[in-house]
This record gives structure tokens, C-alpha cells and sequence, in this order.
């Protein structure tokens, strides 16, 4: 759960913040309240800027790259079938998965 929680929460953060925004603007516009900092289109918030979406991506690739073996070696040690492994790690896969898709993530950097 803590390897989880290092490598998803950066995206879930990301996207609670773009989802912030989406309901700031819609109220916004809804009551023509506009010069609100969180009322700003999505483009000219701080956290949206492509230099801080590139290390968001970083951030996580890193992570990923950091925690993963580790977590996959542990596990080696005590489950010595493959099969079971797989059964095991497909929740995690398919998580991680989710929270990139979530975050319009498709692939860390090369």
C-alpha cells in the first residue's frame, strides 16, 4: 500500500486539482465570478504549465522505476510461482494503470 501510495498519489493529486478547476469554472460561469485564482482556464494555472506536467511525469516515472523492483523482488522471495505472481500483481498493474489514464498519462519519458 505504501509503494502504491507513493507512486499514485502525485497523479491523484494532479488530477483532484484539474477537477477543482473544472467545477470552479463551471461555477463560475454560472455566477459570473471570474476573477477567482481557481476560476482561471486550466491552461494558466500554475500546476498545468508543460513544465510542470513534465516532472509530474518524471516525478512518477521515477517512482515507478525506483519502487517496482524492489516490490517485485520481495514478493519473488515468497512467492516462488509465476502464475501466482501474475494473479497478484493484475489489481496493481491494472491501478496504476487507471491513475495514468486518470491523469492523461500514456507512457513516461524516454
Amino acid at each position: 500500500m505504501a509503494v502504491t501510495k507513493q507512486v499514485v498519489d502525485l497523479m491523484l493529486s494532479f488530477v483532484t486539482k484539474i477537477t477543482g478547476v473544472k467545477v470552479a469554472l463551471s461555477f463560475g460561469t454560472q455566477n459570473k465570478k471570474r476573477d477567482s485564482v481557481i476560476a482561471k482556464p486550466l491552461k494558466e494555472q500554475t500546476f498545468a504549465t508543460p513544465e510542470a506536467l513534465a516532472e509530474l511525469v518524471q516525478k512518477v516515472h521515477s517512482a515507478i522505476q525506483r519502487e517496482l523492483p524492489v516490490v517485485i523482488a520481495k514478493m519473488k522471495l515468497y512467492l516462488q510461482n509465476l502464475s501466482t505472481r501474475t494473479i497478484l500483481f493484475k489489481p496493481i498493474k491494472s491501478r496504476v494503470g487507471q491513475s495514468r489514464s486518470s491523469a492523461g498519462i500514456n507512457r513516461g519519458p524516454k
